[in-house]
């Protein structure tokens, strides 16, 4: 007759027995989904740039920020219209909100804005341009874009502020947190912070 401590053992050493093999079955399963999706990462690294910039530019400088959709029709797949003869003008300084239900067309202004697609017809004007006469990063960088999911990168408060921009200076982040009613929120986590947020916290004070 079988001891409790023999049973016991016999289901510890059970279990030590089929845990690798439940290791390797969830590895297994983590590999297939990498595969899966560097398959798609490939996929999307090969490609065509199709959106470049023209071969003379024009350069605005500094932008006053006056924004015109001119009659402009645009699918994203053959005349699977999107947007048809659409018609408006953003004057700098004015705040604007696009309401409506899914698949509106609110996010594909902001992408046609900042060309990350093409418009089939009309034209997009930035301060009385064309933004297909402009150059993408010169267009780019004149525009700010707050996503609906916030994401935050592998660093410091300021590296995420910064986003990679080396020519902003710590008084810039402090200044830009400061707009965006941050500046309680470093200080409240300024113990927890590297030295450089330690010093960007600091300005706050």
């Amino acid at each position: 007759m079988l001891t409790l401590g023999t049973v016991i053992a016999f289901l510890q050493m059970a279990e030590m027995f089929y845990e690798p093999i439940g290791d390797m079955s969830e590895r297994y399963n983590l590999l297939q989904s990498s595969m899966s999706a560097a398959e798609r990462i490939f996929q999307l690294l090969d490609e065509q740039i199709t959106i470049q910039s023209p071969d003379e530019p024009t350069h605005v400088g500094k932008v006053l920020g006056r924004i015109e959709f001119r009659n402009v029709w645009f699918a994203y797949k053959d005349e699977d219209w999107v947007l048809k003869d659409v018609s408006f003008v953003v004057q700098p300084g004015e705040s604007v909100a696009f309401v409506g239900h899914t698949g509106a067309g609110k996010t594909t202004i902001t992408n046609l804005l900042l060309r990350f697609y093409d418009i089939q017809r009309g034209q997009i004007l930035l301060d009385g341009i064309d933004i297909r006469q402009l150059d993408l990063t010169e267009l780019r960088a004149n525009f700010s874009i707050v996503l609906q999911d916030v994401f935050l990168f592998t660093g410091n408060i300021a590296s995420n502020i910064r986003l990679g921009n080396t020519s902003i200076s710590d008084e810039q982040v402090r200044e830009a947190a400061r707009q965006v009613n941050a500046g309680g929120f470093i200080n409240n986590s300024a113990a927890g912070m590297t030295p450089i947020c330690m010093n960007v916290a600091r300005g706050f004070r």
